[in-house]
């Protein structure tokens, strides 16, 4: 019984791949009967005929559409704030935020003053002045300095690098 049944079950793989005539014929057929059949000359011609020139390429034509994709906005990726709070004690500090008004940003570097005064003591939560930001995620720092002495904030960012001025 075992032996009758693989039997069967062989024949029918075997049969499986064979082809019989009443098929269609595969692509490889089809290109073969082509190659055989076709003269090269003819081909090559035809293609010619369906090649386009630089003449036929209208050059504005050509670029329509492609800028879509790039971000035009000169609009910084990024929002600062600029306030003076007092600690505990009644001492005055100087807080910025840096707020993320896109989907996601890399921030490569923030300079203060063009890193002359008013360095960063430290950012919150330990945060090393670069990274991804989201939108709406917001990163604080303090400085120990006045708020008169801030002039320039600088951000570099994957998108470019951009100055606010106070």
């Amino acid at each position: 019984m075992k032996t009758t049944l693989w039997g069967i079950l062989i024949a029918l793989s075997l049969s499986a791949c064979n082809q019989s005539v009443d098929q269609p014929p595969t692509e490889q057929q089809d290109i073969s009967t082509i190659n055989a059949e076709t003269d090269l000359t003819e081909l090559s011609n035809e293609v010619a005929d369906n090649m386009t020139t630089e003449e036929d390429v209208d050059s504005e034509s050509w670029f329509e559409g492609v800028d879509e994709y790039i971000n035009q906005s000169d609009e910084p990726p990024v929002e600062f704030h600029l306030s003076e709070e007092y600690d505990i004690g009644g001492n005055p500090f100087l807080q910025l935020n840096m707020t993320a008004i896109v989907d996601q940003v890399e921030i490569y570097d923030v300079t203060i003053n063009r890193g002359n005064t008013c360095a960063p003591k430290f950012w919150h939560r330990q945060w090393a002045g670069h990274g991804t930001l989201k939108f709406g995620h917001v990163r604080t720092a303090f400085m120990g300095c006045n708020v008169n002495a801030i002039k320039e904030v600088s951000v570099s960012t994957d998108v470019g690098e951009f100055v606010f001025n106070f």
